[in-house]
């Protein structure tokens, strides 16, 4: 994370596009401060590997320590199990997350964790082996220790520094046949430590150590084995414990660092309350600022007053009606995916540019006056149908008024309902030109009250399917379509 706005603001995005905005807004509301709570201990303590969860499901697991990684948002905890990493749960609701904080501070459990990571603190060391671990018939093998190698298996690669934290935990000691293959992996350092006691004899043959030899079960409690294992080799543990425990605590605190560093400059709830709210007012819209700690984003209505000026007056027209919002979708939508590629785009941007307060898509207009404002020189040669500008041929058209109409109709509805006195009552046709003659009066009707005009009837496409066949509003007695 480079610590930047933007940076976030996808971040924020991607997450939307992932799990949907309604669960988006569900979490932030259902953030109480117990669940904050829950959240700071657990990317404190219970992040990482070395975790416990007993499953409500079934499973055919032995052992239920695995590794949990923490969703910051919405707010998840993973477990993937050191058995099977593609058995995992998935802990969300508040009453989880408490039993799950719960379990891990039972004391047999605090036990076995410190078991496993004492076990980490021994990886990828020459350990000591008390003969009596060895199952064998010889008497001298059971009065002896014996070197190997210990070594832990995961079931995938994650690196923290020079430790691994992937999932997985399968113990093994690797004893050497002879006293020359058992010394060679010792350092230096370990042979000036070494004591004539701690090695008196080796294993008649090279052999691998397993859970059941070292006294490991599934539930990594101190087994009389594995407490002799520990003892034996109290020294290497003492060594190793403390920069294990101090690799992990700086693995969960990166990532605790990083999330805190991420809401610091923009946070989750930006994205639902600011950005994806357009009634927002102007005066909310400070406060909510005033809410972020990051200087730049506080600071937006008064480094960038007139663009947010700007943005309120262009608010105030897209959303004056749902013709006018769709309208608007539709320019704003045909200008940015293809103004590379078309050269009047280019070439006229004023005219098409959602930048410019003199672009069509802030223009709600019928669709005659829209062919003539295509073709008509005074506006750049638009050709409608013909020519090198084909991208608004009839058919485009057709699918855009479609539209407009399905939207006047309610309102159209409403018109005829409060026109009903005027009605023919033979033909159930409305004498009376409605209100509503066109989109862009619908709009007007609908916004101020006062009902427009009548506009001039489109005669059809002329040179394909009529606009008329995809309408449905009936026609007036004088034969004109409401287009």
């Amino acid at each position: 994370f480079n610590g930047r706005v933007a940076e976030r603001h996808l971040e924020n995005l991607k997450i939307v596009r992932h799990v949907g905005l309604r669960e988006y807004k569900a979490t932030l509301e259902d953030m109480s401060e117990n669940m904050h709570r829950l959240w700071r201990i657990i990317m404190e303590d219970l992040s990482a590997t070395d975790i416990y969860h007993e499953p409500n499901f079934t499973c055919k697991l032995e052992s239920y320590f695995g590794k949990a990684i923490v969703v910051p948002f919405p707010f998840c905890v993973v477990i993937m199990y050191d058995e099977d990493p593609n058995v995992t749960a998935q802990l969300r609701t508040e009453d989880e997350l408490e039993a799950f904080v719960a379990e891990n501070r039972r004391p047999e459990i605090l036990e076995a964790r410190e078991n496993r990571i004492k076990l980490r603190a021994l990886e990828g060391h020459i350990v000591t082996v008390p003969g009596r671990l060895i199952n064998s018939s010889s008497s001298k093998v059971a009065e002896r220790t014996y070197k190997g190698k210990l070594s832990i298996e995961r079931t995938s690669y994650a690196a923290w520094g020079s430790h691994r934290v992937g999932p997985g935990f399968h113990v093994t000691v690797s004893i050497k046949s002879t006293a020359q293959d058992t010394e060679a992996q010792e350092s230096s350092a370990a042979r000036r430590r070494r004591t004539t006691a701690a090695v008196t004899g080796l294993a008649p043959s090279a052999r691998v150590l397993g859970h059941s030899d070292l006294g490991i079960g599934s539930d990594f409690r101190l087994s009389s084995r594995l407490s002799d294992f520990f003892e034996a080799n109290e020294t290497a543990i003492l060594i190793g414990l403390a920069d294990t425990k101090r690799c992990l605590q700086e693995y969960r605190d990166y990532y605790l660092d990083m999330l805190d560093q991420k809401d610091g400059t923009l946070s989750y709830a930006f994205f639902s309350d600011v950005y994806c709210d357009s009634e927002v007012s102007e005066a909310q819209l400070k406060a909510l600022l005033d809410k972020e700690r990051h200087q730049h984003v506080r600071r937006i209505p008064h480094d960038h007053a007139g663009d947010i000026r700007c943005l309120y007056a262009r608010l105030q027209c897209v959303y004056a009606s749902e013709v006018h919002m769709w309208w608007y979708i539709f320019w704003d939508d045909l200008y940015r995916r293809n103004w590379q590629v078309i050269q009047q785009f280019r070439k006229r941007e004023s005219h098409f540019s959602p930048y410019s307060p003199e672009s069509i898509c802030y223009r709600p207009m019928p669709r005659d006056e829209l062919e003539r404002f295509i073709a008509g020189t005074e506006k750049g040669g638009y050709r409608y149908g013909k020519g090198i500008a084909r991208f608004l041929h009839a058919g485009v058209l057709n699918r855009l008024y479609a539209r407009l109409d399905a939207l006047v109709k309610p309102i159209e509805a409403e018109t005829v309902a409060m026109t009903a006195p005027f009605a023919n009552a033979e033909s159930g046709h409305v004498v009376a030109m409605p209100p509503s003659s066109s989109f862009l009066g619908a709009a007007m009707y609908a916004t101020s009250g006062v009902p427009p005009a009548g506009m001039p009837a489109h005669a059809g496409a002329g040179n394909g399917a009529a606009v008329d066949d995809l309408r449905f509003p009936e026609p007036s007695h004088d034969g004109n379509s409401y287009w």
